[in-house]
């Protein structure tokens, strides 16, 4: 038994001093802020957009990469992502 509470309690410590969210959760955070952004976009242009997918790599530190793919308008389009985390607080961009 005591065995499994240090077990639990360096399991916890381990996931609490990772920085904030998971990549999974901050693909999804950042996946629906482009969505709202660029819905606006598309809405004011008069098209519509879907996003296909959206994938994650860590880079190391507090740096992300991603590879946004949506269709506009009825073409595919691929969009490179950098994100930079700071704790819970993220930023993202769109590399034209």
């Amino acid at each position: 038994m005591k065995q499994f509470l240090y077990s639990l309690i360096i399991s916890v410590l381990l996931i609490s001093c990772n920085g904030g969210v998971s990549k999974d959760q901050l693909a999804s955070k950042v996946r629906s802020d482009i969505n709202v952004e660029l819905q606006k976009r598309a809405s004011s242009n008069g098209i519509s957009l879907s996003i296909n997918s959206f994938d994650l790599l860590h880079k190391g530190g507090k740096e992300y990469s991603g590879i946004l793919k949506t269709t506009e308008g009825g073409q595919e389009y691929t969009y490179q992502v950098d994100v930079t985390v700071d704790g819970d607080s993220y930023m993202w961009k769109i590399v034209e």
